[in-house]
């Protein structure tokens, strides 16, 4: 899977920043996102426990740091069980942290954050596919 990259216009003082996603789980996960600006979903990646996998680089002004939702509309995420879960906004933010001096975001996919618990199995992996 290709990395997106968001790019800053005007702006002659800018680094390049990194949004990763961490699966924390124990469980196989399929991820798929929805970056800023566009209203499609990017195809799935597959994250097997504990992986870390990239997934959008951008320019950011170097004393102004992005938020992540200006980055990353939203995530579906797709457990070994074919339970849907949806992060986006307010739970997106609070799954995400950020590492100034490396210019970094990690969304940490965790069992508490997807709560899973709550979920309809008819919602499949077919249907992500799609």
């Amino acid at each position: 899977m290709a990395i997106g990259t968001i790019a800053a216009s005007g702006c002659a003082l800018t680094e390049v920043g990194l949004v990763s996603v961490h699966n924390e789980t124990t469980e196989h996960l399929r991820v798929r996102s929805q970056l800023s600006g566009n209203d499609w979903f990017e195809p799935p990646m597959d994250l097997a426990p504990s992986e870390k996998h990239p997934l959008l680089k951008y320019e950011e002004g170097r004393f102004r740091p992005e938020p992540i939702a200006k980055l990353v509309h939203a995530l579906e995420i797709v457990n070994s069980g074919g339970c849907v879960a949806r992060l986006e906004d307010g739970a997106l933010a609070r799954a995400s942290t950020r590492d100034p001096e490396a210019r970094r975001w990690t969304v940490h996919l965790r069992a508490e954050t997807l709560d899973t618990g709550r979920c309809s199995p008819a919602a499949t992996r077919e249907q992500l596919r799609k």
